[in-house]
């Protein structure tokens, strides 16, 4: 049986952030040479959390990057890969929210990630079979990630069926343990933008202001779309630089 985490893993994680940083500044050609062989090292089965063997708590606990014991020994500990530290911390308060607090560990993913930044850099460069190829990769792997529903509806409307956008953000519903408010909150966001693209501009601030609610960290997205509609209701031309305006890499 495979490590849960394995020292191959670790390194293209690390690959991956470095990856991550290039294309927020959008050096796309450095950062796809960087990812390349790590999605190519992508495995069939992706194992994400669960219980950690006993005789590995020690490795593996070296090995994470970060962790929440409720006592010196635990006799259980969970690890969760995930992407960064906001949705590990996330994952540990709804694990821990009936009251009964668990030791957890995070380990930072590298596949399912890689596939994302690919598919990013595909849709900044328009390669449209490409990005959905990659999205497709990602969701194989990682089922659970809403990052990877927030990317495909935004292809969705760009490429079409834009109907399949509304559809996909849709289904973003409830929190779970993959799913914070946060991430509601931006399919919320995207909801709006696509109904002010259809001119629905009374029910798109009703979404803006359910995103709002749910996050005050969206409060930057959920003004850019409140200017949008101030300026349709002014008269502008519905134009607008980007169809991403809720972009999550987390």
């Amino acid at each position: 049986m495979p490590p849960f985490y394995s020292d191959q893993e670790r390194s293209d994680a690390e690959r991956t952030e470095r990856s991550a940083r290039l294309v927020e500044a959008g050096s796309f050609a450095e950062a796809e040479r960087e990812l390349i062989p790590i999605y190519d090292r992508r495995p069939a089965h992706y194992e994400l959390e669960g219980p950690l063997p006993s005789d590995q708590h020690q490795k593996l606990t070296q090995s994470a990057a970060g962790g929440y014991f409720q006592e010196a020994q635990p006799a259980v500990i969970l690890g969760v890969k995930c992407w960064t530290k906001r949705p590990f911390e996330h994952y540990v308060q709804w694990h821990n929210s009936d009251g009964r607090s668990r030791s957890c560990l995070w380990f930072p993913s590298a596949y399912p990630r890689a596939c994302f930044l690919r598919a990013v850099i595909a849709v900044e460069q328009e390669r449209w079979s490409a990005a959905c190829e990659f999205l497709e990769a990602g969701v194989s792997l990682e089922p659970t990630n809403p990052n990877f529903v927030l990317e495909q509806a935004a292809l969705r409307r760009l490429i079409g069926p834009r109907e399949a956008a509304l559809g996909l953000l849709a289904s973003l519903t409830e929190v779970s343990a993959h799913v914070s408010p946060r991430d509601l909150g931006g399919a919320g966001i995207a909801i709006a933008s696509a109904l002010i693209d259809e001119g629905k501009l009374e029910l798109a601030e009703e979404y803006l202001m359910l995103a709002l609610g749910r996050c005050n960290d969206l409060l930057d997205s959920v003004r850019l779309e409140m200017q949008q509609i101030a300026a349709l209701r002014a008269g502008a031309s519905a134009t607008r630089a980007t169809l991403r305006l809720w972009r999550s890499d987390s």
